[in-house]
């Protein structure tokens, strides 16, 4: 719309002089030509299974990288496609299908992003003689009712016959999983619906009405190890290097991985031949990394092989590898969102750097802050405040902590996490009194625990899941929280515990917390060691003092997956053998931390 400028002459009010001539009529300008509109940031795809066929059920969610709740979580329609418009960004896109192998895979979007081909199939035995088997039993409101695992022997036919005499009366369906390598499991055979299960994978869930046993034949599903075919548009050349290099290297780092996990399947163990391996792996992977066509690729490849072997190198290593990161890389790189370790590296490097190379790395931590990911830039505060505190810094971690709470990091894992440490409002605090609280006791007629009786005597809080059985110091922790993890030592490896005689002649409280409980109020620590003179707080447990784990195992951005009532916390399965039971019962000891003994009831 254009406004017409008129000229008021000015007239003599004795006078009355009359009007002067009207101008010319101003030519309107002629209207500027529409810049072209940007192309709209998207996700979108068309997937089929292994073999080109359409899918049987299919279903993707969409993350904003580092933040809980998603973007977009749906079905795939009948034809395997959707879309989703974003904004531009880090995304995380996972794609869960039955039969097939979940998708996980890092995007940044400054335009629209297509991905097209065929899903791939997990890797299992051929002719296995034993087949590991989930259940869980549903009642007629659908709520679980028991989950155990079983181990089925195959049969001469070549199947595995599943009894389903001793389910609960009341049950009138049930879901079950098989268990594969490197603790995933998948859906079975044998289905009347396929069911979700929260971690990339499905259930076969079936109606038990008139049925005694079930017949599993494993030649009904697709054949195993089938990897995807997929073609990605849209993403920057550089990018797309650094995912062809992950697709090559991931599975020979995982492969010689599972060589070294300890038999309760969570935490790595190498021999001196292992570590040998997995040396001179990361070696040829450098190799390929420094021989990349341009500077940018060759440092952004630099920082996916930092992703894959970075727990496994040793200090001089990781000391050089630090410097080169302050030295090559701009903490402002929008791409910093699609790596995962670089502030991993940096922690470790900073416990024993000397001053020179701390200011060198605050620094750069400092510029992070600004970062277009909230991940990347809550990495380097999150980094800064732990070292604020360790040094007594109040001033700053309060000027930091303030930085936390801006609102573009609002609903982030990590900021979730710093303000379980770093709230000045959080329900535990060390000096301030212990909450007041009363348990029902496990045991039948016991009188319930109270704070009221423990009044004069130290005691320790711990708070678990009734699903369960309490974590032990080397159980891995969930999903959403393995970001900020406890404080691992080389190789993924938890460091030994310290004597703690406090902590040992403490009365130790244990409470199990049922499923359908509300949640821990945020701030509240899973352990708390409460003074025995006036029940003041002494040492809330810390869940980890640097942000973010070595990411050794899986994915980072895999969500939590349900687990059964008998199974260990990080994997599928029956209850691990004792450190007793072991063959390698002495070596296991080693850096296992050992809880004190219980002194009174257990809540």
């Amino acid at each position: 719309m254009f406004s017409w400028l008129f000229m008021l002459s000015a007239c003599d009010a004795a006078g009355h002089a009359p009007a002067p001539s009207a101008p010319p009529p101003v030519a309107a300008a002629a209207a500027p030509e529409p810049a072209p509109t940007p192309a709209a940031s998207s996700i979108s795809g068309r997937l089929r299974a292994h073999d080109g066929s359409p899918l049987r059920s299919a279903a993707f969610t969409l993350y904003r990288n580092g933040f809980m709740k998603p973007v977009a979580s749906e079905a795939l329609a009948a034809d395997g496609s959707f879309r989703v418009d974003v904004e531009p960004g880090s995304y995380v896109l996972s794609v869960a299908a039955v039969d097939h192998a979940q998708v996980v895979q890092n995007l940044l979007v400054n335009g629209p992003v297509e991905v097209e081909g065929n899903l791939g199939t997990y890797a299992r035995p051929q002719s296995p003689e034993a087949l590991q088997v989930n259940l869980q039993f549903l009642g007629p409101d659908h709520g679980p009712l028991a989950a155990e695992s079983r181990t089925l022997a195959r049969t001469p036919a070549g199947t595995y016959r599943l009894d389903l005499a001793s389910r609960p009366k009341q049950a009138v369906q049930m879901r079950y999983q098989l268990g594969g390598g490197g603790g995933r499991t998948y859906n079975g055979p044998l289905a009347d619906r396929y069911e979700p299960d929260g971690g990339g994978d499905y259930w076969s869930a079936v109606d038990l009405a008139g049925r005694d046993a079930l017949e599993l034949d494993l030649a009904a599903l697709p054949p195993a190890g089938k990897p995807a075919q997929l073609e990605w548009r849209g993403e920057p050349p550089a990018l797309r290097a650094v995912r062809l290099y992950r697709d090559a290297w991931q599975p020979r780092v995982s492969a010689l991985q599972r060589s070294m996990l300890r038999e309760d399947g969570n935490v790595l163990d190498p021999d001196a031949t292992q570590k040998a391996s997995m040396a001179a792996l990361a070696a040829e992977a450098l190799a390929e990394a420094d021989a990349a066509a341009s500077a940018d690729e060759r440092t952004l490849l630099r920082l996916a092989h930092l992703d894959l072997f970075v727990g496994h190198d040793d200090d001089a290593d990781a000391r050089e590898r630090a410097d080169w990161l302050l030295a090559r890389v701009d903490p402002l790189d929008p791409r910093l969102g699609v790596f995962w370790n670089i502030h991993n590296l940096l922690a470790r490097v900073l416990d024993t750097a000397d001053e020179t190379f701390a200011a060198r790395a605050e620094a750069w931590l400092a510029r992070s802050e600004a970062h277009p990911d909230p991940e990347v830039a809550l990495g380097g505060l999150g980094l800064l405040l732990y070292r604020g505190r360790d040094r007594g810094l109040d001033a700053r971690v309060a000027e930091l902590y303030a930085r936390v709470r801006e609102p573009r990091f609002a609903g982030t894992y990590a900021a979730k996490h710093l303000a379980e440490q770093f709230d000045p409002d959080r329900t535990l605090q060390r000096g301030k009194p212990f909450p007041d609280f009363e348990f029902p006791a496990l045991a039948a007629g016991a009188p319930p625990v109270v704070q009221a009786d423990r009044r004069g005597r130290m005691y320790f809080v711990d708070l678990g899941d009734l699903v369960r059985p309490l974590r032990r110091r080397n159980a891995r922790p969930p999903r959403r929280l393995r970001r900020h993890p406890r404080p691992r030592g080389r190789a993924g490896r938890r460091r030994p515990a310290q004597a703690r005689p406090d902590r040992a002649a403490a009365d130790r409280i244990r409470v199990r917390l049922h499923r359908s409980a509300p949640r821990r109020r945020p701030g509240l620590p899973r352990q708390a060691l409460v003074d025995a003179v006036d029940a003041r707080v002494r040492r809330p447990r810390r869940r980890g003092r640097h942000h973010g784990p070595l990411r050794l195992l899986g994915h980072p951005h895999r969500r939590p997956r349900r687990r059964h009532r008998h199974h260990h916390r990080g994997r599928r399965g029956p209850p691990r053998r004792t450190a007793a039971a072991h063959p390698r019962a002495g070596a296991r000891r080693r850096d296992v931390r050992r809880r004190p003994r219980m002194t009174s009831h257990e809540a």
